[in-house]
C-alpha cells in the first residue's frame, strides 16, 4: 500500500460498542433494543459499558467514553439514577408508582474520540404487578 493509502487507515475512526449487564438483559435485544422488566413502584439495574474497536480489530476498554441515560422525551414516570458517567455506569431505572403506561423508553448516548451514537432501552412496565391498598 501507497503511503496515502497508510494515511487514510490511521485516520479510521475508533468504532465504540455497547455492553448491557447483566447477560440475561443483553439476551433480550431484539433487532439491538434491549428491554428492561418493572412493574409500577419498582425499580431494575443494569450497567453499560462502553468497549471500542481499534483499527487492527483489538477490542478494549473505553474509559473516555461519556455515557448518558434518560427517559426520551415524552416518558413521564420514570428516572434513572447516575445518569451520567465515563466508561462504564451501572445504573438504577425507578418507575412511579402511578404510571399507567405499559412502556416507557430510555436514551442511552455515548460520545468520544470514536464519534458519538445512541440506542434506546424499553422499559416494559408491568401493570399486573401493582399493589393498590385500600
Amino acid at each position: 500500500s501507497t503511503p496515502r493509502e497508510k494515511e487514510k487507515e490511521k485516520k479510521k475512526p475508533v468504532q465504540y460498542i455497547l455492553q448491557f449487564l447483566p447477560e440475561s438483559l443483553a439476551k433480550t435485544a431484539v433487532a439491538g433494543v434491549v428491554h428492561l422488566q418493572a412493574g409500577p413502584g419498582e425499580s431494575a439495574s443494569f450497567t453499560v459499558v462502553v468497549k471500542k474497536r481499534l483499527q487492527d480489530g483489538t477490542i478494549t476498554s473505553a474509559p473516555e467514553a461519556q455515557i448518558s441515560i434518560v427517559p426520551k422525551p415524552g416518558t413521564e414516570g420514570i428516572s434513572v439514577a447516575p445518569s451520567r458517567g465515563s466508561g462504564q455506569v451501572s445504573c438504577t431505572v425507578s418507575v412511579d408508582k402511578n404510571v399507567t403506561a405499559e412502556t416507557g423508553e430510555l436514551v442511552v448516548s455515548v460520545t468520544g474520540a470514536g464519534g458519538g451514537f445512541s440506542t434506546n432501552v424499553i422499559v416494559d412496565i408491568d401493570q399486573n404487578y401493582r399493589v393498590e391498598f385500600e
